[in-house]
């Protein structure tokens, strides 16, 4: 009969530990150098999920600006190669940011919408089982649009730009 053999063989699936490496599942805080916190979940072995958040408020008395900037991205690091506690990996980031910039007594201030897209190669070490530090490079594409925004009462304005560059990032993970 081959049901006893399915049902160990199906055992033995529902059973099998993860490889060495970060433990599957595990969920991290993360703090990177351009002020980014967020979070790292480790999906498999191969994969893991890095969302995060940016935020900056400033202001000046002597000016009257206001300016400030909200922003989330993903990233997802696959994981390509391994040495003991050191790990390679790819990865592909979106993000978003919204910006604005106030004058006051100003009909002016505008808001600007940026998105963006980056691919990086990294590498992450493991320095104990709860924490680990990281560092990327690679290249971004960013693409802003300022909406309609009135510099004076019957001239509204509106822009657009493009920008390539390289992109490079360092940070500390702390596992729960």
């Amino acid at each position: 009969m081959r049901m006893p053999g399915v049902l160990f063989l199906l055992a033995l699936i529902v059973s099998a530990r993860p490889a060495s490496g970060q433990e599957t599942g595990a969920v991290g805080l993360t703090m990177s150098f351009h002020a980014a916190v967020g979070i790292v979940w480790q999906a498999t072995d191969a994969l893991a999920i890095r969302p995060d958040f940016t935020f900056s408020n400033s202001s000046s008395d002597s000016l009257s600006t206001s300016n400030s900037a909200v922003g989330v991205g993903v990233s997802a690091l696959f994981y390509v190669r391994k040495w003991d506690g050191l790990r390679a990996y790819l990865s592909p980031r979106f993000g978003y940011q919204r910006s604005s910039f106030a004058v006051s007594g100003s009909f002016a201030s505008p808001s600007t919408n940026t998105y963006s897209g980056s691919g990086s190669v990294g590498a992450e070490y493991q320095l104990h089982p709860r924490f680990a530090v990281f560092a990327e490079t690679g290249l971004a594409y960013s693409r802003a649009k300022t909406g309609d925004t009135t510099l004076a009462p019957g001239f509204p304005i509106q822009s657009s730009s493009h920008t390539w560059g390289t992109r490079a990032g360092v940070g500390a993970i702390l596992y729960f």
